[in-house]
């Protein structure tokens, strides 16, 4: 159906309808198109508020005069299209005689070229641009079909929505405040609002407070307040304490950044694409360092390892040095920062007993101001509709931390670590956060019980490591005790980092962790490459197209008498090259190498 030159303006949407109904669920939001996208074969409409296009949809002629526009012919009386700011629904009556509506943001009506239900074709008789009118204007016509009252809610309706227009993000007007609050005990109001009790301060009838689906907006009866979406956001979120209470330009852009991360509301097309020449012009900054070269700000680091290896009293080390600004091992230099230390595997007991240890071990006297924690409280990552899902996303953003500590992963998961969909449900929680506010995440996992110490032996599903900016492996020495080495596995923006080998000493009654230096992992490395080429020619000549551990073991041990750290650092330098893939638990399947024609190829 072609769109009447008259609506083929940019700001205005259209909608698929069959008869008279949409058939897009969230038709006035995100599912309407623009003139020249919308692509279909039934009846479509026009969704009245965007470029703030109202239509007088009348079912009986009024006696006044409308001002000339382009007007189509329904099958009851008229459509008159008019351009008109700040201004809503209002029902046309006299003498309690339905004259018609004034269509305004969310609502639609049939365009020109569609069919009526009764078979009659809604055809357009003055075929002239669509007037712009000024609101007092047209409530100066209709003054005799709207009584004083319905103006005066509609005016204050119209502010409220206005509010939200001045400070310039459509976006968060997508949420529907339906989403944010629970109408399932409220009673629909003949106009089809809902109505109920007050979910802040309640109610003793349990009728003072009022939603309207289609302008998407909430009125308090007690308070005597209208409130749009950013208001309740704001409230639910504790920006501001009072229905009604307008928000600041600071306030607004605190709700803006709850909301993206919260509700992940869908960006316009235009703001997610960019073209390659774009990209080339973009001004990025470089990479800074929470910790020098470890732990990347503004992203995900792994820190993996075998329980009992230290994570967690690392971690603590981390976040005291971190929020008092001093160098993490008194040697690699760590920005100051504010930490939230988010455990589900400690307590508060181990907490406070490890912190104490390292207060006194570092003679510390000032006070951690910057050092916060929640202990044991069972929140989840990975499951909106868990209770705890927004309380933990709420308090990120209230604290605004520049660096989060998850320990452990796992105890954040109600999926299976095994499972590369469960553990994308949770890293996708924590990427809009990292995003929108630059917030740095240190995420502690666990190691498989076997493995050459590499980050293929995080537990469960590769997308742990995949989903990393930084992976850190942290494990006892094998031949001096009370010392650790922590390797970095990977640095997405960078050369990794060198081996560090530390010692855990007591001191003053507390405990310091002492940097030994940094080791050379080269000779470690040559063994595994022999070992590697050993298995490589082994499959090879057998034609294997998979192999298991034990087989691995049984040959390499009985040809080469290698130990079985030194085979597992083998298998695992495979993997990490590529010519072999963990396929199941101790199972791995060799990469067929694909040859390409390089022939005529400008190289």
């Amino acid at each position: 159906m072609r769109i009447p030159t008259h609506l083929q303006n940019n700001a205005f949407r259209f909608i698929k309808v069959i008869g008279k109904r949409p058939v897009e669920e969230n038709w006035t939001t995100t599912a309407n198109y623009t003139f020249d996208k919308i692509e279909w074969d039934n009846n479509i409409g026009i969704a009245t508020g965007y470029g703030d296009l109202i239509v007088i949809d009348l079912d009986k002629q009024i006696d006044t005069v409308l001002p000339a526009t382009f007007t189509v012919k329904t099958s009851k009386g008229f459509h008159y299209y008019y351009i008109c700011k700040s201004i809503g629904k209002l029902l046309l009556k006299r003498n309690n005689e339905h004259y018609g509506e004034l269509q305004a943001l969310g609502q639609m009506v049939v365009i020109p070229g569609s069919l009526h239900p009764s078979g009659i074709k809604y055809e357009i008789s003055n075929d002239i641009p669509v007037k712009e009118i000024k609101k007092e204007e047209i409530l100066e016509i209709l003054k005799d079909y709207v009584n004083n009252v319905e103006i005066t809610k509609v005016n204050e309706d119209m502010k409220i929505l206005d509010e939200l227009r001045d400070f310039g993000d459509k976006d968060i007007r997508k949420i529907k405040i339906s989403d944010v609050l629970d109408f399932s005990k409220f009673k629909t109001l003949p106009n089809g609002e809902l109505q109920g009790s007050n979910p802040w301060h309640g109610s003793t009838t349990g009728e003072n407070f009022t939603y309207n689906p289609e302008l998407n907006l909430c009125h308090c009866f007690r308070c005597n307040k209208g409130m749009n979406i950013a208001q309740v956001l704001a409230i639910k979120y504790g920006i501001i304490k009072n229905c009604g209470d307008k928000l600041t330009k600071e306030q607004f852009m605190n709700v803006l950044s709850i909301a993206k991360i919260a509700y992940q509301f869908v960006k316009n097309t235009e703001d997610i694409f960019f073209s390659a020449n774009e990209l080339m012009k973009k001004n990025l900054p470089e990479v800074e360092y929470i910790v020098d070269k470890l732990i990347p700000q503004g992203g995900i680091t792994i820190l993996g390892g075998a329980p009992g290896a230290f994570k967690s009293f690392l971690s603590l080390h981390l976040a005291m040095h971190g929020s008092l600004g001093r160098k993490m091992f008194d040697h690699l230099e760590t920005k100051k920062i504010k930490v939230l230390y988010v455990d589900e595997e400690n307590g508060e007991r181990t907490l406070k007993n490890r912190l104490t240890q390292l207060v006194k071990g570092y003679d510390i006297k000032e006070p951690l101001d910057e050092l916060f924690f929640s202990s044991m409280e069972n929140f989840k990552l990975d499951m909106e509709e868990d209770r705890t899902f927004p309380i933990l996303k709420r308090k990120i953003l209230e604290y605004n931390p520049d660096l989060v500590i998850i320990d452990s992963a796992v105890r954040f998961l109600t999926g299976d670590e095994n499972s590369s969909g469960d553990v994308k449900k949770l890293f996708d929680t924590i990427k809009p956060i990292v995003k929108e506010k630059n917030t740095t995440f240190l995420v502690l996992h666990h190691t498989r019980k076997t493995g050459t110490g590499g980050q293929n032996d995080l537990r469960g599903s590769g997308d742990f490591a995949a989903s990393a900016e930084s992976v850190l492996m942290l494990r006892k020495d094998d031949k001096e005790k009370g010392k650790f080495i922590l390797t970095q596995e990977k640095l997405r923006h960078g050369e990794e980092h060198e081996a560090l080998k530390f010692e855990v000493l007591e001191h003053s009654n507390g405990v310091r962790i002492n940097l030994i230096g940094t080791i050379d992992m080269k000779s470690k490395q040559s063994t595994a490459d022999k070992g590697a080429e050993e298995i490589v020619k082994w499959y090879d000549s057998l034609g294997y197209k998979e192999f298991t551990t034990i087989d691995a073991f049984e040959y390499l041990q009985s040809n080469f008498n290698m130990h079985k750290r030194q085979i597992y650092e083998s298998i695992n330098l495979l993997c990490n090259r590529g010519d072999i893939k963990n396929i199941s638990k101790g199972r791995y399947q060799v990469v067929e190498e694909v040859q390409m024609d390089l022939n005529g190829l400008n190289l």
